[in-house]
């Protein structure tokens, strides 16, 4: 009989389907357009944003400038987008030998640390999205350490680290810190000329690559 039949046919377990999958029910082709189009352009409005402030609602808007088109239907979709790239995106950045610049999603991620430790002793300075307050400590470590300018400082970080970007603030009270080292050092200096040291004995002059070298990637 026909029921027979559908009986025997539901129990066949190791049935497979050549059948494509259907479209989510609920999902226009227009949508799914327009979701890639929001992809595409999600990226170019985080780099040209301050990670460390904005929000969901300020890349809404400029998604829409960009689109030309009202997202507020798009919201959720676009919250999920945002924290998925981030985390892709996100790798903590070797600067130096010995220290790593990142964010909060590198600190909890158990298999990158164990990985690093793993290498040797290794530090991980980070904040939330490692763009602005842990890259103003890691370029006054380097000022401080390397004794380098800011500028230098902060070429060197960005170069290896390009979404590195203290904001105003942090940038203004860094020159200050330029400032106060600076004179540390001429004060050193005069010291020394006082107590009569030999120009052996001087310091050498301000290279322009004063940073070592990173080793290779394991």
């Amino acid at each position: 009989s026909e029921q027979s039949c559908l009986n025997e046919w539901t129990a066949m377990a190791d049935l497979e389907s050549l059948r494509p999958p259907s479209a989510e029910p609920g999902r226009s082709s227009e949508q799914e357009q327009m979701e890639q189009a929001i992809r595409a352009e999600l990226w170019k409005v985080l780099d040209a944003s301050d990670l460390e402030s904005v929000t969901s609602k300020e890349i809404r808007q400029a998604l829409e400038l960009r689109l030309g088109l009202p997202l507020q239907q798009y919201r959720d979709f676009i919250d999920n987008q945002m924290l998925l790239l981030v985390a892709q995106r996100d790798r903590a950045s070797r600067i130096f030998p010995h220290l790593y610049l990142g964010s909060e999603w590198n600190a909890a991620n158990l298999e990158e640390l164990q990985r690093n430790r793993a290498q040797g002793t290794h530090v991980l300075v980070h904040c939330k999205m490692g763009v602005s307050r842990s890259a103003a400590t890691v370029l006054a470590y380097a000022m401080k350490q390397y004794e380098c300018s800011l500028e230098q400082a902060l070429r060197h970080v960005q170069e290896l680290r390009p979404i590195a970007r203290p904001n105003p603030g942090f940038l203004r009270q860094l020159q200050i810190y330029q400032g106060i080292l600076t004179a540390s050092r001429q004060s050193h200096v005069w010291e020394q000329k006082v107590g009569g040291v030999s120009p052996e004995e001087r310091p050498a002059p301000e290279v322009s690559t004063p940073f070592p070298p990173l080793p290779p990637e394991p």
